[in-house]
């Protein structure tokens, strides 16, 4: 009888010290809550997430319309106008409703030459005086070279059918005259301007 006695007592004990166990670890349970998982930092949370998903929209707008403009950029310069290599423009002037050839103007490059085709009651022969004003562009309207044709041309060349008529002119201004001037550019040129005319390549 008094085996079975303590036999009784040692399983009853065991038993009852379980759900104590149990219980604590329960408790623990419950009384452990994570950081930030209250109603006021749940609502932080959520509209930090909006924000960033806006920002995340509005940053693929921008990069679509960077796009946009990168390929209205290119097409712009795609269409912008590119005079071809050699090009031949005659410049006229009316005069007395006579129209009159004043110049033939040739580009090969960035190499100008300027031809006078006209003569008048100043000289004799297809000549014009080197003091004119002659202005090169590119296609934007950017000056590449300007000033008089005698000091901005490489060179300039008379010939002997050129005679000056006109006795007040003096020997400087005399050499001033010309028929072909050349002129070497730092770029292609699109445009010139002669005469108060703009012409283009």
């Amino acid at each position: 009888m008094f085996v079975l006695v303590l036999l009784s007592a040692s399983f009853s004990g065991c038993l009852s010290n379980e759900p104590e166990v149990q219980s604590i670890e329960d408790q623990d349970e419950e009384t452990i809550e994570p950081v930030g998982t209250g109603n006021n930092d749940t609502e932080d949370y959520d509209e930090l997430i909006t924000e960033i998903a806006n920002l995340t929209d509005q940053i693929e707008e921008l990069n679509e319309q960077l796009e946009v403009l990168s390929n209205d950029l290119q097409s712009l310069e795609y269409y912008q106008y590119n005079p071809p290599e050699n090009s031949t423009i005659s410049i006229y002037r009316y005069n007395n409703e006579e129209l009159i050839l004043l110049f033939n103007v040739t580009k090969n490059g960035n190499v100008v030459y300027l031809e006078s085709m006209s003569g008048s009651t100043w000289h004799d022969g297809l000549c014009t005086s080197g003091v004119r004003e002659i202005i090169f562009y590119t296609s934007d309207m950017s000056v590449i070279l300007s000033g008089s044709i005698k000091d901005i041309s490489v060179n300039y060349e008379k010939s002997e059918d050129c005679v000056v008529t006109n006795n007040s002119y003096d020997d400087d201004a005399v050499q001033d005259y010309f028929n072909i001037s050349r002129f070497e550019l730092k770029q292609e040129p699109v445009r010139i301007s002669i005469e108060g005319q703009t012409h283009t390549f």
